[in-house]
């Protein structure tokens, strides 16, 4: 029964301790009643109560003596079971409040074993061990995941690994983190989790270093592999899980985790270190100093040892490489600060084909060589040369100190051991490539230490010099540059060439030669020698690079489509280079030393003179044309540097010994200071005169090709036997003597002459004197200068001064001795003025009178090569001289054979656009003097072949070279290069009683400016020659076309032009370039070009016109016309029916209708604006 004297009460089954029952018994109270109240109170207790029973059990086996809290409502077992533990890696269980069941889950992960641990705590705790165990584990796992989650590494628990039997691999425990280094793509670093044996519940990690390497396995025998990093699968057939690729385990090593944590360069806490370096001991009692705060899940320890070996195992397999090839090192070293890792090579080896004393020097001079790694940006090996004492000094500034680095770059690429082996390889081959580069600088840094007058310093400048590399500066503004180094992959020195700055031309001049330089340098290995090469050679070739080469059409007549090169350039050497010209002419180039050229036919045979070899034509006129470039000057310098010193002129020559000198009848052989003639001793002319050409010097002469006799024996009585050159066989006539005064002075008996006209060398035909010059030595000689041993005194000289000047095509000849007064001549002696020596002979100088005298007699000699009487009668006839007319230069076939000597002014003048034109010449074409000569003599050629191969011409055989004589029906022609420039061909037309002389005048002009001139198209001598054979009044017609294309009268509407070529804008009749004048019976086809003098209208009209001979109409030749294809406002439309109307209503005259109509339209024709 109810007691209202005694409170309610709670009774707990079972019973409850004292302080959890008085605070659930608060729920009871009179002013605080509630049920519901009393029962989460209740449950909460029990929660709790269960809970921390199960807190007990744990500390027992898994936790120890971690301290597990339980908070929280309802309330929450934390256990962590890793030490430190983050809140978020607890485990935590609690108690569920409807059905009392035990809940467990981890916060931060979803353990796949998490189920199984519920229920173990619900139902049967037997496998709670080893659950938490597995958890504890795989936690760990994730912790080391999380650690390298930022560095460049892949994270797997099983791996296809192929692991032999008893393989320490095949130990490994279950718990195995497998970490890929991708820097390193064969290496894994292992982490093995095992219990500590001395604490079960401490987590040991054992560190191991892996290779593998890819292997696949044969599908029927599986057995010898174990998958998954030791762990083999039990759910499931094996073959059917097997991966297709497997990893073969190659080296397997356990890394010492407490060397590499206390590596050099590794942080340590100081404030545990006592002064000795010894850790403290820490007591209970001691405040723990302030750490930094890491996250818990962080193992530094395994990042180390990931990054350590990250870092190092490049330099381990770099070292494995250089030991294998017994390169002496220092092993693997830690630069100042820990900035990086190096290998120092204490000696490269000696490189292969090295010369000893090269090989000895750049070790001496070699002071370390380093190995790095660079990992910012590009990942690559960095190899570092540091050498002193550099041989020379270059303009830059960065290679003037005392320390010079040379640093070069390998590709990292995956960093596999066959790779660094070819990164070793690549280093070596660099280092032979220093060697080679350095050997030879070293022998040119000797060669300007030797040299005194600092020569090769002039020639060139160094530009860089960095081991690797030599560039060099020459040429103008030293603005050509060749660089020089060594490739490794074809064991030789190349050279590049290059230009740097303002400089005469856009690219090197050497590029074209650059194949046989870089040749003959791999050959001598000199940098001397290269300079030396490259300073003769630079001014030919800038010269040469001026001459176009561009392809050109119409060069071949019967195909002028095909385009054909000007002048292709052919390397043979350095300093042989031949020239060809529209694949037609060749010439050998020669550069010889001291700024001359020598330059010949190179169609010629080397060995026989008068023979044609290869596929080119002989050029009829070089040696004449190359004279006029000759620069005396310069040769004569050349001359007189070989014999001067050592061979002084005698300054009193005895007339005794004159004699002999002045009694010779023949030129000079130039090599050789005995008297020779032109065919050599076998020649009758050399064979008749003996002595000496010269008085005996008092020294014995010095010549480069006849070394001097110390027998005065034989200076006296024989000549000198020279090697024969065959370049100095062309030798000129005697030249002949005028008067000294006027025309009516004469000579007295026994004069001789001057020894002034004894200068006169092996000549090219008229590069002596022009071809007006009356001392020319092809002229006709006077009597009196006859081979003769007269020792008189002769009177004064009838030879003009101008022959001292007179310049030689082969600047080689003459005698050895210099000229007296120093003047530019080529010539050994002149006639010395009295007093010039104390008691000299009084021989007279040359006459200073300069006008054209004619011969003493009146009337002129035939020159003994003309066919004369004389003995000395051995070459073929030539022409003679008449009247005040123009003298006309013997010619050989084989003369231009012979090389004639130029210098490097001379040959710029010859290859340079709109040079070597004389002052008082008329215009020629703005092209180089070189061009316009062999245009001429292409041209020439041409002209013949088609005069040759045309019916109604009649060729007329002449005597003089390079001419050429043809007869039409109403004219006689004769057509020949200008004797002043040999540079442009001109048209002779002999007068008849049917021509007018401006008649015969326009054709000329229109010859000489519009068919022979450039760009010399062989096809307008075809159309040229058909107009001379047509007949006398259309060619009159033609004429009157060609003298308003000459000059255009301004009162017309449209200017003229006959078309010798078919033109590319014209109707497609033929195609372009051809032949435009074509005659077939009772047609003449033509081809006008109208060009507009007054704004508004076509600028051009290309129009073919038809001539009808017997009817004596002209209409245009356009089928598109009569088809009405053409609009009748076109331009051909309108011309068409201007000819037809000009037909029907001119008055029937009886003369050709050719010029009247033209002119009509030039006048009338009007073309509406479109």
């Amino acid at each position: 029964m109810w007691n209202p004297g005694k409170p309610l009460r709670v009774a707990h089954t079972p019973s409850l301790s004292a302080r959890d029952a008085s605070w659930a018994d608060q729920a009871i109270k009179s002013e605080f009643l509630s049920v519901e109240k009393l029962l989460i109170q209740t449950i909460h207790i029990r929660t709790k109560q269960k809970l921390s029973d199960l807190r007990d059990q744990l500390r027992t086996t898994i936790v120890g003596q971690a301290e597990c809290s339980i908070s929280g409502s309802p309330a929450i077992l934390q256990v962590p079971l890793l030490q430190p533990c983050m809140e978020s890696e607890n485990l935590l269980i609690t108690v569920d409040t409807h059905t009392g069941y035990f809940l467990a889950f981890v916060p931060q992960h979803e353990p796949p074993m998490i189920d199984d641990i519920q229920d173990c705590l619900n139902k049967d705790g037997a496998k709670l061990d080893s659950l938490l165990t597995d958890l504890k584990y795989w936690m760990t796992v994730k912790r080391c995941e999380k650690t390298v989650q930022h560095l460049p590494v892949v994270a797997s628990t099983h791996l296809p690994l192929v692991v032999p039997q008893g393989h320490p691999a095949s130990r490994l425990g279950p718990h195995t983190l497998y970490i890929k280094l991708c820097k390193h793509h064969n290496c894994y670093v292992v982490v093995e989790l095992s219990q500590c044996p001395s604490d079960p519940q401490e987590i040991v990690q054992t560190y191991y270093l892996m290779t593998v390497q890819p292997q696949a396995i044969p599908e029927g025998d599986p057995s010898s592999a174990t998958l998954g990093g030791g762990v083999p699968r039990e759910d499931g057939p094996l073959d059917a899980e097997l991966p297709k690729a497997f990893l073969r385990v190659a080296n397997f090593l356990q890394l010492d985790v407490f060397a590499i944590v206390h590596g050099p360069c590794t942080k340590i806490d100081a404030s545990l270190l006592t002064g000795s370096g010894k850790r403290k001991q820490v007591s209970a009692n001691d405040i723990q100093p302030k750490r930094p705060r890491f996250a818990g899940y962080f193992i530094s320890e395994l990042a180390h040892v990931v990054a350590f070996c990250d870092d190092r195992i490049p330099f381990c397999t770099l070292t494995v490489e250089l030991n294998k090839r017994d390169i002496c090192h220092q092993g693997m070293q830690i630069e100042a600060n820990g900035t990086n890792f190096l290998v120092k090579i204490v000696q490269m080896p000696a490189g292969e084909g090295w010369v000893k004393d090269t090989a000895a020097a750049l070790q001496a001079s070699t002071l370390s060589c380093t190995l790095r790694l660079q990992v910012k940006g590009i990942k690559a090996w960095l190899a570092e040369f540091v050498f002193c004492n550099c041989p020379l000094t270059s303009l830059s500034a960065k290679e003037r100190g005392p320390r010079r680095p040379v640093c070069f770059m390998y590709d990292f690429a995956a960093g596999t051991s066959a790779q660094v082996a070819s990164v070793v390889e690549e280093m070596l081959q660099d280092w032979n490539t220093i060697g080679h580069l350095y050997g030879v600088v070293l022998r040119f840094a000797q060669a300007i230490n030797l040299d005194q007058h600092n020569t090769l310093m002039s020639i060139v400048d160094i530009k860089s010099f960095t081991y690797k590399k030599l560039v060099l500066g020459y040429g103008l503004n030293k603005a050509s540059t060749v660089t020089i180094y060594w490739r490794p992959s074809e064991k030789r020195f190349h050279l590049a060439f290059g230009v740097v700055g303002p400089t005469a031309s856009a690219s090197n001049p050497h590029t074209v030669v650059s194949a046989q330089l870089q040749h003959e340098f791999n050959q001598h290995r000199s940098v001397a020698t290269l300079v030396e090469v490259l300073r003769d050679t630079y001014a030919p070739l800038l010269s040469l690079t001026k001459l176009p080469s561009a392809p050109q059409l119409g060069v071949i007549n019967s195909r002028p489509q095909v385009p054909v090169q000007t002048f292709v350039i052919i390397p043979q050497s350095s300093m042989h280079i031949r020239l060809a010209y529209r694949n037609t002419y060749v010439l050998d180039i020669h550069c010889r030393p001291e700024g001359l050229i020598a330059v010949r036919d190179g169609a010629y045979s080397k060995f026989d003179k008068t023979k044609a070899v290869e596929d080119f034509t002989p050029i009829q006129g070089l040696r004449a044309f190359l004279s006029k470039f000759v620069d005396e000057s310069a040769c004569q310098l050349r001359r007189r540097s070989q014999s001067e010193d050592d061979n002084p002129p005698s300054p009193i020559p005895t007339l005794d010994s004159m004699d002999s000198f002045l009694g010779s009848g023949s030129a000079l052989k130039p090599s050789s200071p005995a008297q020779r003639g032109a065919g050599g001793p076998q020649d009758p002319a050399g064979a008749a005169a003996g002595g000496l050409r010269f008085h005996h010097p008092m020294t014995p002469p010095s010549n480069p090709h006849t070394p001097a006799s110390p027998h005065p024996s034989v200076l006296s009585q024989q000549s000198y036997v020279a090697s024969p050159n065959p370049s100095f066989a062309s030798l000129a006539s005697p030249p002949s003597l005028g008067g000294t005064g006027g025309p009516g002075s004469a000579p007295g008996p026994h004069v001789s002459p001057s020894p002034s006209v004894l200068h006169v060398q092996a000549q090219s035909p008229g590069n002596l004197f022009g071809a007006s010059s009356p001392v020319n030595p092809l002229h006709a000689p006077s009597p009196s200068f006859l081979p003769s041993p007269s020792s008189q005194v002769p009177m004064a000289s009838p030879v003009p001064q101008g022959f001292m000047g007179s310049q030689a095509s082969h600047p080689e000849g003459g005698s050895p001795f210099p000229t007296p007064g120093g003047s530019a001549g080529s010539m050994s002696m002149a006639s010395p003025a009295p007093g010039t020596w104390p008691g000299s002979p009084s021989v007279p100088r040359p006459s200073p009178r300069l006008a054209p005298s004619p011969s003493p007699h009146g009337a002129p000699m035939q020159s003994p090569q003309t066919g004369g009487s004389s003995s000395m009668d051995h070459k073929p006839p030539q022409a003679v001289l008449g009247p005040g007319g123009t003298r006309v230069l013997p010619q050989r076939s084989w003369a231009a054979a012979m090389p004639t000597l130029l210098s490097h002014k001379g040959l710029d003048l010859l290859c340079s656009s709109g040079g070597g034109t004389p002052p008082q010449s008329p215009p020629l074409p703005h092209c180089s003097p070189l061009e316009r000569f062999l245009g001429s003599v292409f041209m020439r050629k041409s002209l013949h072949r088609v005069v040759q191969n045309e019916d109604n011409m009649t060729m007329i055989p002449t005597q003089e070279p390079g001419v050429i004589q043809f007869r039409t029906e109403t004219l006689q022609c004769k057509v020949s290069l200008n004797p002043a420039t040999l540079q442009s061909l001109h048209l002779k037309l002999n007068p008849t009683e049917q021509w007018s002389p401006e008649e015969l005048q326009v054709l000329e002009r229109y010859f000489d400016t519009k068919v022979a001139s450039f760009p010399y198209k062989p096809n307008a001598f075809m159309s040229f020659t058909r107009l001379m054979t047509a007949p006398l009044s259309i060619l009159k017609d033609f004429v009157q076309l060609m003298r308003l294309e000459l000059m255009p009268d301004r009162n017309m509407k449209w200017s003229v032009q006959l078309c010798l070529t078919i033109p590319p804008a014209a109707p497609p009749i033929a195609p372009p370039g051809m032949s435009s004048i074509v005659m077939i019976r009772n047609k003449v086809l033509f081809f006008l070009q109208l060009t507009r003098t007054s704004m508004g209208e076509p600028a051009q009209i290309a129009v073919p016109v038809v001539y009808d001979t017997t009817a004596n109409t002209l209409q245009v030749a356009d089928k598109r016309v009569d088809a009405s294809v053409v609009q009748p406002s076109a331009p051909v439309a309108i011309i068409g029916s201007m000819l037809r109307r000009y037909t029907e209503y001119a008055p029937p005259t009886g003369e050709c209708c050719i010029f009247p109509s033209i002119r009509d339209i030039l006048i009338n024709l009007t073309i509406p604006s479109q």
